[in-house]
């Protein structure tokens, strides 16, 4: 996530300075793969991205951010991991210097607990792949003054990407209607109405086919919000109301070890499939959606 983060800002025109944990070479070549397989789109002008790439520094200590005007965080998903990383970049920065986290589930008010500048911090979540998916959530804590909102604002505006504000509640907008979907599909799965593969067929050539040019409440309207009322009626008692993930098909494999793509196992069967091949399928196919969506 957070090489996709900087391949965007770096075609946005910035600087960037990213700060890896050791193997700077692999960081590196994520980024110009990524911007290769752009240019392969022709996403991405050749001679666009020469220049942008002579912009990107890799760094392995915190003291080289001294100088940044804007940090993204994109460590894993732990309070006290980020909280951390935050106690080390306050070290360094500047008082005016933003610190932005791509947290898909964390509150900001609680990352921006015991920061010594909480009102400079905010939340931007990128979906995966960031290079390449345009929204993103913008996400106030308690503390983060309008200065900080309104220059991630104009830095995401200048990276091409789509804002969208949402409130600091659990999960923002995008996971909550991820892990909804999920928890119905995981229900179909242990009830026995349908399987993993078909509901990946669903999902991908039924439903997704028509998201890019018909949202939730374009679709009720365009059905009739009498007819939604009533199939709601109908469904909604039945659909799971599931609260504790420590149950059903999810909790058997984690406690199996099978943990997907990092263990070989998961609902599919990784050791038979090639991931990478299968990510470099998932970006061709997004780039694909991405070119619609442009053109109109």
């Amino acid at each position: 996530m957070g090489r996709g983060i900087a391949l965007t800002l770096a075609l946005g025109g910035f600087a960037v300075l990213v700060k890896t944990r050791s193997d700077q070479a692999a960081a590196q070549a994520a980024i110009c793969d990524s911007a290769g397989v752009m240019i392969d789109a022709e996403l991405l002008d050749p001679n666009k991205w020469a220049e942008c790439e002579q912009v990107i520094e890799f760094v392995l200590d915190y003291r080289s951010l001294g100088q940044a005007d804007y940090v993204v965080e994109a460590v894993p998903e732990d309070l006290g991991v980020k909280q951390a990383v935050y106690t080390e970049l306050e070290k360094v920065l500047a008082d005016t210097a933003i610190v932005a986290s791509t947290t898909s589930a964390i509150s900001p008010t609680a990352l921006q607990a015991g920061m010594r500048r909480p009102e400079r911090f905010i939340v931007t979540h990128y979906a995966q792949p960031a290079q390449l998916v345009p929204v993103c959530e913008v996400v106030r804590g308690k503390a983060t003054g309008d200065s900080a909102f309104e220059i991630a604002i104009k830095v995401l505006d200048r990276c091409h990407c789509t804002p969208v504000t949402c409130a600091d509640t659990p999960g923002f907008v995008f996971s909550r209607i991820q892990l909804a979907i999920l928890r119905e599909c995981l229900a179909m799965v242990r009830d026995g109405v349908t399987t993993v593969e078909n509901l990946e067929v669903i999902m991908k050539q039924g439903y997704a086919a028509r998201l890019p040019a018909m949202g939730p409440f374009e679709h009720a309207d365009i059905g009739g919000l009498d007819l939604m009322q009533q199939l709601s009626n109908d469904l909604w008692p039945i659909l799971d109301n599931s609260t504790d993930a420590n149950e059903g098909p999810l909790a058997e494999l984690v406690e199996s070890g099978r943990l997907g793509v990092k263990t070989g196992q998961g609902f599919h069967d990784w050791s038979k499939r090639d991931p990478d091949a299968f990510r470099a399928e998932r970006d061709r196919e997004v780039i694909r959606r991405l070119k619609v969506l442009r053109k109109n």
